[in-house]
């Protein structure tokens, strides 16, 4: 089987971004306050900082559970959005920039 630079680089990404979903789907919480994994008192403490966001979990009721529109307008206020925006495009800067130097020297050598 003859594969490509770029084949094979698709190959690990795709492997470890899978990797990590599963791995996420056993360890991320769905939500603090029904979590059975967190203590009482960490339950507390997760509820609290939630609302202290401004943002509620919506896990205890349903009539204050964020409608998608909502949720929506919650997250474009959010000077935090835009922070994490900036971080991920710095890490796909980066990405693609060492991928070119590692691709460059890998045909080089050969």
């Amino acid at each position: 089987m003859n594969m490509s630079f770029a084949d094979s680089a698709f190959l690990v990404e795709g492997s470890a971004t899978v990797g990590v979903a599963i791995l996420a789907f056993f360890i991320l919480l769905d939500f603090p306050a029904t979590s059975k994994r967190l203590t009482l008192r960490e339950r507390q403490l997760a509820t609290i900082r939630i609302l202290k966001d401004g943002q509620d979990s919506g896990a205890n009721s349903k009539e204050f559970r964020l409608s998608h529109w909502q949720a929506f307008k919650a997250a474009v206020a959010d000077p935090r959005t835009y922070a994490f925006l900036v971080y991920v495009t710095f890490l796909l800067h980066q990405e693609s920039v060492l991928l070119t130097l590692f691709q460059s020297f890998h045909v080089g050598c050969w």
